[in-house]
């Protein structure tokens, strides 16, 4: 075997690879949100319950670490996906540009003795995506202020905050 056949034999792992850790980051995300929410409902009920302006208060503050938490899954998700993209786009289009400044395409890796200059394996993207790109798709609060999150966190902060009010 040698190293172009090598190399293709990885690429084919790592796409199994890679589409592993993001499924495994998507159930991490999902249950990350299930904790937050049954805390925020035991919080909320208990306080309700005995009529407790603290504990809603106190309940307010509970989604920040899942918040975080979830945004610190999604920049490691963001990075295999980034990779998974790559990959996927290679294949399809026959061309890449690595690190955003090199073309590679499809046709050179497969002639060339040692696959080119296509990064195998590269899971994290690292050297797939530019300096730029990759630190912009995985930075904790780029991913903390995104809409998907503050629509799901920020309600629960704002009714417990009201409930807390009425009370």
């Amino acid at each position: 075997m040698d190293i172009k056949e090598l190399k293709i034999d990885i690429l084919k792992q790592e796409i199994e690879i890679v589409q592993q850790k993001i499924n495994h980051f998507d159930d991490l995300r999902h249950r990350t949100k299930q904790m937050a929410v049954t805390l925020w409902l035991a919080a909320v009920g208990v306080g309700l319950t005995i009529n407790l302006q603290l504990l809603l208060i106190i309940a307010a503050f509970v989604p920040f670490p899942f918040w975080v938490f979830e945004s610190v899954y999604h920049k490691y998700q963001e990075g295999w996906s980034a990779r998974s993209t790559a990959i996927q786009s290679f294949i399809r289009t026959g061309k890449y540009k690595v690190r955003g400044v090199k073309d590679v395409s499809l046709e050179e890796c497969l002639n060339s003795p040692d696959f080119g200059e296509f990064p195998v394996p590269d899971h994290y993207a690292k050297n797939t995506l530019s300096k730029k790109d990759h630190r912009k798709r995985t930075n904790v609060l780029c991913n903390f202020v995104k809409i998907k999150k503050v629509i799901f966190y920020f309600p629960l902060v704002i009714i417990a905050l009201l409930l807390a009010l009425v009370i």
